[in-house]
């Protein structure tokens, strides 16, 4: 009902503009303009009752209805002061509208100093009458907040507690460099030579002096991982064949690997088959969480 009385305010309140606005051509054309000026007048009295209505179904405060009341009284008391002005030569049109504006700002004082005593002398009775049953709606309205704020603190103090948990098992992990196993996922922060249960030391052109190359490599389950740059740099991922070859100037080198870029905070795919390793470069710090 209020959406409706609001549209008849807008077309009332536009119509009233328009038809004001003719009349205003039609006396400047010494055309015959006071029908059209009462039409302008009877739709500003529709869209103030229609405005009042819906301000009153929206709003059970009196006191909202009377502020409505004189700011709509004042708005016309302005607009006939203006007609008024404009009318002295004709003495029985200005004396009508002058009445009619004396009206308007008699309505205007009214309401103003009843709106202003009602609020300033007692408040609570600015509201009007309880509707049946309507204690009854607050009360239950109440009773479901409250029962959903107990519940949404409940979940989240549960989410709290499990973040807390992961915190904690992360926070060891990358102490240790150990494993991180549950039933979503396995796994495992890498930090560059430094040891934990899955490195092995490996060389390369042992006994060669200056040449002789040591390095851990992580011997992680064979799977598909995805792997994370934790660290402050750019980085790759190696992983290598457990196996060397010789190349044709007599150099030690892995017979097979793949080797990735990684940025910062990046994640990639990549797989470790069945002896192979990870190598890194220090200072690479990396989280590998198998997927498959």
């Amino acid at each position: 009902m209020s959406v409706l009385l609001a549209l008849i305010w807008l077309l009332a309140f536009i119509s009233t503009i328009a038809l004001f606005v003719i009349s205003m051509v039609l006396r400047k054309q010494n055309k015959d303009y006071k029908s059209v000026r009462r039409m302008s007048f009877i739709a500003y009295l529709i869209s103030c009752a229609s405005f009042i209505a819906a301000g009153l179904l929206d709003s059970r405060n009196i006191s909202d209805v009377l502020i409505l009341s004189w700011m709509f009284a004042f708005v016309a008391a302005v607009a006939l002061s203006i007609i008024a002005l404009g009318e002295k030569h004709r003495k029985e049109d200005h004396r009508r509208t002058r009445n009619l504006a004396f009206i308007a700002y008699s309505v205007f004082f009214v309401c103003f100093i009843a709106s202003i005593a009602l609020m300033w002398n007692n408040p609570s009775k600015a509201s009007g009458p309880a509707v049946e049953g309507e204690n009854d709606t607050v009360e239950v309205a109440a009773e479901n907040e409250v029962v959903e704020e107990v519940e949404a603190k409940e979940d989240k103090e549960t989410e709290v507690e499990d973040t807390k948990v992961d915190e904690v098992l992360e926070e060891e992990a990358e102490k240790t460099g150990d494993v991180i196993e549950n039933d979503e996922a396995l796994t495992i922060f890498l930090v560059a030579e430094e040891p934990n249960e899955y490195s092995k030391e490996l060389v390369l052109n042992e006994g060669r002096g200056e040449d002789e190359y040591r390095m851990l490599g992580y011997f992680i389950p064979a799977g598909k991982y995805e792997f994370t740059n934790l660290g402050d740099y750019p980085t790759q991922i190696n992983i290598y064949k457990n196996e060397k070859h010789t190349t044709e100037e007599g150099w030690e080198e892995w017979s097979d690997g793949e080797v990735q870029r990684i940025k910062v905070d990046e994640t990639i795919e990549m797989t470790v088959k069945e002896g192979y390793f990870v190598k890194l470069i220090k200072p690479d710090y990396i989280r590998a969480t198998k997927i498959d």
